[in-house]
């Protein structure tokens, strides 16, 4: 008889039918008499008219057919008062105070503690993280408990190192599993350890006498010739380098520098940063041994506020007043004010007095702010020149007359080229003759023919045709232009520290000029950008300032790359300091290091 079926319906659906009553019903049992299920089935269908969708069906099923679960039920039946004791039992069912019972004596376990204790009392036979060893020490502790988790997540594995443990005190222990697949993962475990002769398999239907006692052999002769291990050495060594690991944890997690962070923490942090964020800049000692983390979160929110002129930070902007420094507000509108001033009429009436130079006396177009300090004052010179003697002056035979006037550096010499030498009277009588005050020395003569002479050279390297120099209205009104323009170029020039005066291209100039003049808007930001370098200065941080202005990295990365900088300075000085901690951060390398593999 099907014993689940005549269950379902008594429990279900209130149908109480006796199996042994059906069995009786059965025809063909006597010799002769045909095989004939009719009447049971009849009875049947009488019992259980009622039940919805019940219906017998004929058709022959040849099958091995197991109830274990049908077990269970017997047991729930017979043995009801008896497992209503249980505290274990009753506590599943939802009994409050029984569950307490149940629970046993709870009593907190020190994870650090396991590293402590002696390993003559330890007998675990797989790795085991803290928690596994939690869970196991609370069982070997009298507790009752459920651990739970998702596949792979250690649950076997701990189930074999309990076992391991409760064996090696003594105590005999019940493995029980809906399927066999999860026994079996239990005892391949402990059978990869050489350890399955503690295992005795009674799982399925299988299992006969004679497979026990065979068990039972094959482990009495395994435990009959084992020879006792010599532990001493081996333990002793394990207790030394686990002594080191504990102390190399211990270094891991003591809080460290002005940040009061662990190096733990501090790698945990570095890991969590987005990839991008790394940097090679690295700060000073002094600024890692003294800068905390509220000195940290504040860089992050100045650079954050930068971040959004990064364009001016990393000198990429399109605008004019890219590199300039302001100290405060009043210089930034003092030199708004410059660059408007000298790009209206001092720069234009500048240009258009160089032009009117260049076009009349030929001279070569300046390149630079240079080039055209250097033409102003040539022409300075010339127009000083020209106060005390004509300009026909460059035309007379210059070298000649400087060889003939020579002696007249020479007092003696002098007198004497006086008394006897024509050539030396007679270019001391055409030198004054191109003076406006005809009555000169000998010496001043001969140092206005070396000044007109030089004067005459530099003309000619800055001219491009065959003109004597001669002071104009235009030269006139180039001097008076360039020195109006100049001191307020200047002042303008100050703001831009990497910016020579000197080397400023005349080309562009003008248009520079102008887009200084009309964006009035940048420099308050640059003022801005400016106090904010000025307080990351104070606080340590300018290397990570200069990286992010040479790297470029994405604005949205610099407080990230600020944290990098920062925890690997703090990583690095940490390590320097203290030998214990250049350890590597591969476990398998450190354990491989300390020989533990061998253990």
């Amino acid at each position: 008889m099907n014993d689940v079926l005549v269950h379902a319906l008594e429990t279900d659906h209130g149908v109480s039918v006796a199996p042994d009553a059906l069995v009786g019903l059965v025809r063909g049992e006597d010799e002769g008499e045909a095989l004939d299920l009719e009447p049971v089935f009849a009875r049947l269908k009488q019992a259980a008219g009622a039940v919805p969708g019940f219906d017998i069906k004929e058709r022959w099923v040849i099958g091995n057919f197991a109830f274990q679960k049908l077990a269970i039920v017997k047991d729930l039946r017979e043995l009801a008062e008896a497992l209503a004791r249980n505290n274990l039992i009753a506590g599943i069912a939802g009994d409050d105070e029984a569950r307490g019972h149940a629970r046993g004596a709870r009593a907190s376990v020190d994870p650090s503690e396991f590293d402590r204790s002696h390993p003559d009392n330890e007998f675990l036979i797989l790795d085991a993280d803290s928690s596994q060893q939690q869970a196991i020490a609370a069982a070997l502790g009298g507790q009752n408990g459920v651990i739970s988790g998702p596949p792979g997540t250690g649950k076997s594995q701990t189930i074999a190192n309990l076992i391991a443990e409760l064996v090696s005190r003594g105590k005999t222990v019940l493995f029980v599993a809906e399927k066999r697949a999860a026994l079996d993962v239990v005892k391949n475990r402990l059978s990869d350890l050489e350890l399955a002769h503690l295992c005795l398999d009674c799982h399925g239907a299988e299992t006969s006498r004679r497979m026990v006692a065979q068990q039972l052999q094959e482990s009495l002769n395994l435990i009959r010739d084992a020879m006792v291990p010599d532990t001493a050495q081996a333990h002793a060594t394990f207790v030394e380098r686990r002594q080191r690991l504990n102390q190399h944890v211990a270094s891991m997690h003591t809080a460290r520098l002005a940040a009061g962070l662990s190096l733990y923490q501090m790698y945990g942090r570095l890991l969590r940063l987005p990839e991008g964020a790394q940097s090679q800049a690295r700060l000073a000692r002094r600024t890692v041994q003294t800068i905390t983390g509220s000195d940290v979160d504040e860089g992050c929110e100045l650079l954050r506020e930068a971040a959004f002129h990064a364009d001016l930070v990393t000198g990429d902007s399109p605008s004019a007043w890219v590199g300039a420094v302001f100290a405060d507000e009043e210089a930034v509108r003092r030199t708004i004010e410059r660059a408007r001033r000298v790009a209206g009429s001092r720069w234009t009436s500048c240009e258009a007095s160089l032009d009117a130079v260049v076009s009349e006396a030929g001279v070569k177009r300046p390149r630079t702010i240079g080039d055209l300090r250097v033409l102003v004052q040539l022409l300075t010179e010339i127009e000083g020149l020209q106060s005390v003697c004509w300009e026909h002056v460059f035309a007379l035979p210059l070298d000649a007359l400087v060889t003939a006037l020579r002696p007249a550096r020479s007092v003696t010499r002098r007198w004497w080229a006086a008394l006897f030498s024509p050539t030396f009277r007679r270019a001391l009588r055409d030198v004054r003759a191109v003076c406006h005050e005809g009555k000169i020395t000998p010496a001043q003569a001969l140092a206005l023919v070396e000044l007109a002479k030089t004067l005459l050279g530099r003309w000619w390297a800055v001219t491009s045709a065959v003109v004597l120099p001669c002071w104009s209205h235009d030269c006139e009104a180039l001097v008076s232009a360039w020195t109006a323009l100049v001191e307020d170029l200047k002042g303008l020039l100050q703001a831009f520290p990497l910016r020579r005066l000197d080397n400023v291209q005349l080309s562009g100039l003008g248009n520079w000029l102008r887009d200084l003049a009309e964006d009035g808007v940048t420099p308050a930001q640059l003022l801005r950008l400016g106090e904010i370098e000025r307080r990351l200065a104070e606080l340590g941080l300018t290397p990570l300032w200069e990286d992010i202005r040479q790297g470029k990295p994405a604005p949205e990365l610099w407080p990230e790359r600020l944290r990098h900088v920062w925890l690997t300075s703090s990583i690095e000085e940490v390590q320097l300091s203290e030998p214990s901690t250049r350890l590597s951060v591969s476990s398998a390398s450190f354990v491989e290091g300390l020989g533990l593999s061998r253990l």
